[in-house]
């Protein structure tokens, strides 16, 4: 988007938090978003590579135990608030606890 101009773009994917997706759709932002989600089990990681935003590639994948069990565990199983320092993904689910897990290679 050139500078000064309202041309659209499309991003792949982006994760945003809850109060940032909400400031987004705020009529005070100059930003226009469309948002939809479809539930089809609950949240986990994937690794992306997006070096090539024309050409993004999984990598591969990280669950809990209970992520694809749909429905026969009570509670939320959603993945969120990742954090990644040093190599290291610090990845929470509200009811599977707290992972680390080391891209360092």
């Amino acid at each position: 988007m050139s500078a000064g101009t309202t041309d659209p773009i499309t991003i792949p994917g982006v994760f945003i938090g809850h109060s940032n997706g909400l400031a987004l759709q705020s009529a005070a932002n100059p930003i226009v978003t469309a948002f939809s989600e479809i539930f089809d089990g609950e949240g986990f990681m994937r690794v992306l590579d997006v070096s090539d935003p024309t050409n993004i590639v999984q990598l591969g994948h990280f669950a809990t135990e209970g992520v694809f069990s749909l429905g026969t565990v009570p509670g939320d199983r959603t993945a969120h608030n990742v954090i990644v320092r040093d190599g290291l993904a610090y990845w929470s689910w509200y009811v599977e606890g707290m992972r680390v897990v080391d891209f360092s290679s």
